[in-house]
């Protein structure tokens, strides 16, 4: 994580991404931001989640990982039977993808504030986001 970017490496993929910040006024914050904003989203429910399809699943559900992991993508994101320890194990490359997203926005939102403030839902721009895959004989350096 840095002025050109962060890079993302898991086993599901590697990922290279940058958002564009036009007006710089603190990096102070900006990786908790992305933190905040990486985990935000795989704390969130997906498509594929029961509580989605199946109205006996609705309401909040304990997200431990005794439940499903950490919230990656609802309890059916994380098998219980799985050997893997990884707390991203269960959560596949879109989900990565959407997750380095997310964080990468918060992150450039948090830039463009002053201080150490985390931004409002209203400083997050998605849309200046660019994010791709990496393939790891390429060297990053340019």
């Amino acid at each position: 994580l840095g002025a050109a970017g962060a890079v993302l490496v898991a086993d599901q993929g590697l990922w290279y991404g940058t958002c564009r910040v036009d007006d710089p006024r603190s990096s102070v914050g900006a990786g908790d931001a992305l933190l905040a904003g990486f985990l935000a989203a795989l704390s969130r429910p997906t498509p594929d989640d029961p509580a989605h399809t199946d109205p006996a699943h609705a309401g909040p559900e304990p997200r431990t990982p005794a439940h499903g992991g950490l919230g990656y993508g609802g309890p059916s994101a994380v098998p219980s039977s799985h050997s893997d320890h990884s707390p991203l194990a269960g959560v596949g490359a879109a989900g990565l993808e959407g997750a380095l997203v997310e964080g990468l926005a918060w992150a450039a939102a948090a830039v463009g504030l002053p201080g150490s403030r985390m931004p409002y839902p209203r400083d997050i721009r998605r849309d200046l986001v660019r994010l791709c895959p990496l393939d790891p004989s390429t060297p990053l350096g340019g």
